[in-house]
């Protein structure tokens, strides 16, 4: 890739949560390569979240971070895996560990279907990530959930609501 260009890297699998990374270079780089894969568990000593979709590991060569003047991710969760936990689509973080802590990036939401709802987010370079909820973020999801309930577009009962409000409020 020649300086200030970008290339872009589609990702193929439908065990892999993200789907395409567009990465703008500084600097003219030879023959880049990243490879992007699925971890079956939390590869760090602490969580991002309490509520993790998927932990995904981005590995490259031939380019630094510092060669990186901007990388997007785009990637997509299934809306069952959100409504099964509580997650509203806009408490949706691609959260990235660098030095020794995880931090949620600037995530958006692109756009939806019948099953997924698509993401993206701006990562400053490459390691581990993991695709969460936002902390803290519970109560939004609990008056989602009822806002839905109320509008008939829940599959919940009214009793799965109660039992997910005593839930969030511990009892």
């Amino acid at each position: 890739l020649a300086a200030d260009s970008t290339g872009t890297f589609k990702v193929s699998s439908d065990n892999i949560a993200f789907t395409n990374i567009v990465i703008a270079v500084a600097n003219a780089v030879s023959n880049p390569t990243v490879g992007v894969s699925s971890l079956t568990s939390n590869p760090q000593s602490s969580a991002p979240s309490d509520k993790v979709y998927q932990y995904l590991e981005i590995t490259h060569t031939n380019i630094a971070d510092s060669d990186i003047s901007k990388a997007t991710i785009s990637f997509k969760v299934p809306k069952s895996w959100l409504t099964a936990n509580n997650v509203a689509e806009g408490d949706v973080a691609l959260y990235r560990y660098n030095s020794g802590q995880w931090n949620a990036l600037s995530t958006t939401r692109a756009s939806s279907d019948a099953g997924n709802v698509w993401f993206e987010a701006v990562t400053p370079g490459f390691s581990d990530y993991a695709i969460g909820g936002k902390s803290g973020a519970g109560a939004f999801a609990i008056i989602d959930m009822i806002r839905d309930f109320y509008a008939g577009t829940s599959t919940l009962t009214a009793f799965d609501v109660i039992d997910k409000i005593r839930a969030f409020y511990g009892g």
